[in-house]
C-alpha cells in the first residue's frame, strides 16, 4: 500500500557492494527461477521503495525481524528465540546467540533497536506497523524491551514488519540492503529482475538454493510458457483463462488461493467532489460487483463489502451488502453536482493486482452508465504510489490484504491521524473522522480478542456508512510451478518465501 517518493539514484551501486566472507555451506548447488508479473518497488529501506506487500514478502529473502509469521500467518521466533510480557505495553525480547548479518558482522541489541527507531524516526516504508511503538530499551548485549504507547496485543505480530540492518548503517544514503535473513541481494535492474544468493551467516538451516533468480516477465502468456517449456520453476498471476488446462497439465502443479485481497475503490474525501457523501454513495450504488466478477474475474473471485476477510479480527457478518441501484445513484450524482456528462480520472496500476487494467475498464463503463465520463490513468504501480503521496488523485484502485490478521491494521496504514502520515502510511484519502478515532483507539487498547472484535467491528460498521473507500472484489489469484524441479509449501497469502520453497526432493529443514 500507501506511498513512497521516487529517489532511483546510487541505489544498485549500494546493494552491490556488500561481499560475504566466511566458509560456505554444502548443499548441493541449484538455482532456483520464477517469472514474476512486476518488479519490487524497491530494497528495503531506500526509496522507491514501498509499503506494498510484495516488495516487503520479496525483501524477507535478505532481512529478517525479530519474529516472523509461519504459513498460516501464525507468530514465529526469528532473531529473538524468546520473549516475555512483563505487562500489557511491553515486550522483552532475547536474540538468539551468535546472529551474524550477511558481511559476518555480529548482530546486537543496538542494532535491532536502532533499526526499530529509525522505521519511525526516518519514515521508513514499514512505519505503519510501527505506529504504536512508544521506546525501545538496550537491556544488554541480547536483550531489547519494547513499549506501546498503549496496551497493544498486535505489537508482536507487527514486529514481523521491523527489518533489522546494522545500526550504523541506518543513516546512510542509500542504506545498505544487509541482513541476517536466508539470502542476501546479489543484484537489481530496476524493470527487468533480481536475484538472490545463499548467505553463508544465516542463523537458521542453509538456504535451501545455491541462488534464486526472479525475471519480470510482465505478459501472462510470455511468462506462462516459461514454465511450460522448462525455462522457469514457477510463475506468479497464471492469468485465469489457463486455470483450467493447467489444473490437468502433465508435469505442472497449478496453486489457487481462496483469496484475501480486497480490491477497492479509494476517494478523496477532503475535497470535491468526494467530500459529499452523496457523491460517494452515488458512486457506491453505480457499481454492480457481481457484474465485475463475472467479466473481469471469470466468475472468479468473491464480492467484497469490507476490507478484512472472514476469519480476521474485525470482520462483520452481517454487514449489509453493497447495494446496487442505477437510479438512486444518478439521483445522488446530480445532486452532489455530478452530472451526465461530468469527467473523472480513474487512477490505478497496470501491474500490481490481478486484471487491474480490466478492472479499471469495467469500472470506468459501469460508472459510464450512470452518465459519468471516465479517463483511466493505468501506470506502473510505483508511479501510483508516487501519485497518491502527492495527494494527486481523486479515485483510484488499491487492494488491502489482512496479513497481520487484525483490523486495527486498516486505521493504523490506510488511514493515520493528522500528523502521523509518514512517507509509508500516506492517508490517500485524506479520510478524517473522530467519532471512528475514538473507536479504534477504544479497540487497540484491549487485550481481550473477543472484546476487540466486538468493538472493532464497530468501527468498520462505521467505516462502510461513511464510505472513503468501496470495496470491490476478493480477488481470485494462482502460482503455477514444476514439482519435478520445485518443491513449495504454500502458505495461505501465496507469497513466494524463502523457507517454503526448495529443490524437489529435498526434505524440508
Amino acid at each position: 500500500m500507501p506511498i513512497v517518493a521516487l529517489r532511483r539514484a546510487g541505489l544498485c551501486l549500494a546493494l552491490l557492494g556488500w561481499a560475504c566472507s566466511g566458509p560456505q555451506p554444502e548443499p548441493t548447488p541449484s538455482v532456483l527461477r520464477a517469472a514474476v508479473r512486476a518488479d519490487v518497488t524497491g530494497f528495503f529501506p531506500n526509496p522507491p521503495a514501498a509499503n506494498e506487500s510484495y516488495t516487503f514478502e520479496m525483501n524477507r529473502w535478505v532481512l529478517d525481524a525479530v519474529v516472523a509469521l509461519d504459513r498460516g500467518l501464525n507468530v514465529v521466533p526469528a532473531l529473538a528465540a524468546h520473549w516475555l510480557t512483563p505487562d500489557e505495553r511491553t515486550f522483552v525480547l532475547e536474540l538468539r546467540p551468535g546472529l551474524r548479518f550477511s558481511d559476518g558482522r555480529a548482530v546486537t541489541a543496538t542494532d535491532v533497536a536502532r533499526s526499530l527507531e529509525a522505521g519511525k524516526r526516518l519514515a521508513w516504508p514499514n512505519d505503519g506497523y510501527l505506529s504504536t511503538l512508544e521506546s525501545v530499551r538496550v537491556l544488554d548485549e541480547r536483550r531489547i524491551e519494547v513499549c506501546a504507547v498503549r496496551p497493544d496485543p498486535t505489537l508482536l505480530a507487527r514486529l514481523a514488519w521491523g527489518f533489522v540492518l546494522p545500526g550504523d548503517a541506518t543513516a546512510a544514503d542509500p542504506v545498505p540492503v544487509l541482513g541476517t535473513a536466508p539470502y542476501r541481494l546479489e543484484h537489481w535492474t530496476r524493470g527487468q529482475g533480481f536475484s538472490f544468493t545463499r548467505n553463508p551467516h544465516h542463523w537458521g538451516p542453509p538456504a535451501a538454493f545455491e541462488r534464486a533468480e526472479f525475471r519480470v516477465v510482465p505478459d501472462d502468456e510470455a511468462r506462462l510458457r516459461l514454465v511450460e517449456t522448462g525455462e522457469a520453476d514457477l510463475a506468479d498471476f497464471v492469468p485465469l483463462e489457463a486455470w483450467p488446462r493447467l489444473e490437468h497439465a502433465p508435469g505442472l502443479r497449478l496453486v489457487v488461493g481462496a483469496g484475501h485481497r480486497v480490491l477497492f475503490l479509494g476517494l478523496r474525501v477532503d475535497r470535491p467532489p468526494f467530500d459529499d457523501p452523496r457523491a460517494r454513495e452515488g458512486l457506491d450504488l453505480a457499481i454492480d460487483r457481481r457484474a465485475l466478477v463475472d467479466r473481469v474475474f471469470l466468475g472468479r473471485g468473491t464480492v467484497a463489502n469490507q476490507l478484512m476477510p472472514r476469519g480476521a479480527v474485525g470482520f462483520v457478518p452481517d454487514l449489509p451488502a453493497s447495494g446496487y441501484d442505477r437510479e438512486r445513484s444518478r439521483r445522488l450524482l446530480r445532486a452532489a453536482g455530478l452530472g451526465p456528462g461530468t469527467r473523472l480520472r480513474l487512477d490505478g496500476p497496470h501491474n500490481r493486482y490481478v486484471r487491474d487494467a480490466q478492472v479499471l475498464q469495467e469500472v470506468a463503463r459501469q460508472l459510464g452508465e450512470v452518465g459519468l465520463r471516465i479517463e483511466i490513468n493505468a501506470v506502473d504501480k510505483g508511479d501510483l504510489y508516487d501519485l497518491l503521496a502527492r495527494a494527486e488523485s481523486s479515485l483510484f484502485l488499491l487492494g488491502w490484504a489482512s496479513e497481520s490478521g487484525d483490523g486495527a491494521d486498516v486505521f493504523e496504514v490506510l488511514f493515520p491521524p493528522p500528523g502521523q502520515s509518514g512517507r509509508s502510511s500516506s492517508n490517500a484519502s485524506g479520510f478524517v473522522d473522530a467519532p471512528l478515532e475514538a473507536i479504534t483507539r477504544e479497540a487497540q487498547s484491549i487485550t481481550n480478542l473477543r472484546e476487540r472484535a466486538a468493538v472493532l467491528r464497530r468501527a468498520f460498521t462505521r467505516l462502510a456508512e461513511l464510505r472513503p473507500i468501496l470495496p470491490l472484489v476478493v480477488q481470485p489469484e494462482a502460482v503455477v510451478y514444476d514439482p519435478r524441479r520445485v518443491s513449495w509449501d504454500p502458505p495461505v497469502s501465496l507469497a513466494l518465501r524463502p523457507r517454503d520453497l526448495r529443490p524437489a526432493g529435498v526434505d524440508r529443514p
